[in-house]
């Protein structure tokens, strides 16, 4: 079982069916078992999609202090993950909201709080040390971990999204 460090975006993701684009104006709709929210993020499906592989998998992300910040500890913790590299040090913790139609388009709308200016806390050195693989996900915070994981002569490898 390898051992693999991950630097990548969690957030609580809404899914909401919708007929189609453009959505006609109506002060309420009803897409009943249209709405779902789930603890996601490139990182959390990177890290679960391995841990379910069979890796030991060390997520290391930024959340908030609040309601979705314990959604997204107790999703992790259920799914037998770690929580060590989850910090609380977020306003609060990121979402996004996607409308999705029949057809598949979608529209998604990401609310990223201060994750872009927030740097990963000291600390994840010795998760990076043990790792048989770095994977730096899309994110700002993930960016100084390059320079570590280098130094460490890690293997590294990282996502491109949305080109």
């Amino acid at each position: 079982m390898s051992m693999l460090f991950i630097s990548g975006l969690t957030n609580v993701e809404t899914t909401v069916a919708i007929p189609g684009f453009p959505l006609p104006y109506a002060p309420v709709h009803y897409p009943f078992h249209g709405i779902q929210s789930t603890v996601s993020g490139v990182g959390v499906n990177v890290a679960k999609a391995l841990h379910r592989l069979g890796h030991s998998t060390q997520l290391h992300s930024l959340i908030g202090p609040d309601l979705a910040g314990d959604t997204v500890m107790m999703a992790l913790e259920q799914a037998g993950m770690s929580t060590h590299g989850m910090s609380r040090i977020l306003s609060a913790t990121p979402q996004s909201v996607i409308l999705y139609d029949p057809d598949g388009r979608r529209l998604i709308q990401v609310d990223l709080k201060e994750c872009q200016e927030t740097p990963l806390p000291d600390g994840y050195e010795p998760s990076l040390q043990q790792c048989e693989l770095a994977i730096l996900c899309n994110i700002n915070f993930s960016r100084s971990l390059l320079a570590t994981a280098k130094r460490l002569n890690k293997l590294i490898a990282c996502d491109v999204h949305v080109l």
